[in-house]
């Protein structure tokens, strides 16, 4: 019986295949570097956020960048530091001999990132998803109350039983009936709101409830990360950060 057929003992293993972007993103142009410490990892989100900050400042110090085009991500089981600096108008190469000038030991990361350093990757060009800027909200509704000129099917503006009309533009004026269907207006007819109706209130069948991550730090920075260790299963992170974990 022949022997069964192996790959040869020098062939190297399959490259992984690329993540897929998630929805809210695109793909930019860095320049990377790793740093891994022997320190313990820090405790929680706070302490690993306040590491970035402080790393994130004395990266674009030391590299000569500004601070809004590097990325910071800090992983467990060692304390691991990715550093990702966004290729803008710049030669990568020359962006990559910059961060290796700034950088070119052991001894040169631990003392600009306070950490003992065992390991270093030298600067590396590749690509990451970084979020797109937020899309401008959706003009509010106008109100019924300065645009409806006819009233149908019983409309009126005192009474309290809808919270919307239905309007239409038509050659006299603007004629205007209640919103009794909670799937919306007909397709040829627009929203206005009405004088008790809060600001701010969701029409329904508008689509106005944008599909967007949790504003603030989980949209600006916590979602990236929280997508690049695959942490989308949790239930958090599913509750804020929806767009980029493609779950709407």
């Amino acid at each position: 019986m022949p022997p069964p057929l192996y790959p040869p003992p020098s062939a190297p293993p399959p490259s992984p295949p690329p993540s897929p972007i998630p929805p809210g993103y695109d793909v930019v142009d860095v320049v990377g570097f790793q740093a891994v410490s022997s320190d313990p990892c820090l405790p929680d989100e706070a302490s690993k956020e306040a590491k970035c900050n402080q790393i994130i400042a004395q990266v674009a110090a030391d590299v000569q960048v500004e601070e809004s085009r590097v990325q910071c991500l800090i992983t467990c089981g060692s304390l691991i530091l990715d550093i990702y600096i966004e290729v803008r108008t710049d030669n990568p190469t020359t962006l990559q001999t910059s961060v290796n000038t700034a950088y070119p030991a052991l001894a040169d990361l631990q003392t600009a990132f306070d950490v003992t350093v065992i390991r270093q990757t030298m600067a590396y060009q590749t690509t990451i998803p970084s979020a797109r800027p937020p899309s401008s909200p959706p003009s509010p509704p106008p109100q019924c109350s300065t645009t409806c000129d006819f009233f149908l099917d019983g409309a009126s503006l005192t009474t309290t039983d809808y919270s919307f009309m239905c309007m239409k533009y038509e050659g006299q004026g603007t004629t205007c009936k209640p919103m009794y269907n909670g799937a919306g207006c007909p397709s040829d007819m627009d929203i206005c709101d009405m004088p008790h109706t809060p600001a701010g209130t969701v029409a329904p069948g508008t689509g106005q409830a944008a599909c967007q991550d949790t504003p603030g730090k989980w949209a600006a920075k916590k979602c990236f990360k929280k997508v690049r260790k695959n942490k989308c299963h949790k239930r958090k992170v599913q509750r804020n950060c929806k767009a980029s974990c493609g779950m709407c």
